[in-house]
């Protein structure tokens, strides 16, 4: 025959206490700040490689901005040393016509 009891159950659950020694917390908290001091020397490190990195970096680029001055400053010169030539090249070519013109007049006359 199957009983079925009907009354409340009654909570005679054991209560666990469970004591942490008191020398376990405190190395948990050296670990704990041990570890934070390490996190943060890694990142001043990173931060330094990083300084370094965009200061030679700054360098680079106003070395380069001297170059490109170089350069345009060189392209500007040839473009007038190219305008003068043929400047010049045109004169000669004119001086030639010039003296056959007064030539001719000086033949007919």
């Amino acid at each position: 025959m199957i009983k079925i009891n009907l009354l409340p159950r009654e909570d005679h659950r054991r209560k666990i206490s469970v004591k942490i020694p008191q020398a376990a917390t405190v190395t948990l908290m050296i670990v704990v700040a041990v570890g934070m001091w390490a996190y943060w020397r890694s990142l001043k490190g990173e931060m330094e490689r990083i300084r370094a990195a965009s200061a030679s970096t700054r360098s680079e680029i106003a070395r380069d901005k001297q170059i490109v001055q170089l350069i345009e400053q060189y392209e500007r010169d040839k473009k007038q040393l190219l305008e003068r030539l043929t400047l010049i090249q045109g004169l000669i070519s004119a001086q030639g016509s010039a003296v056959r013109l007064l030539d001719g007049v000086s033949q007919s006359g």
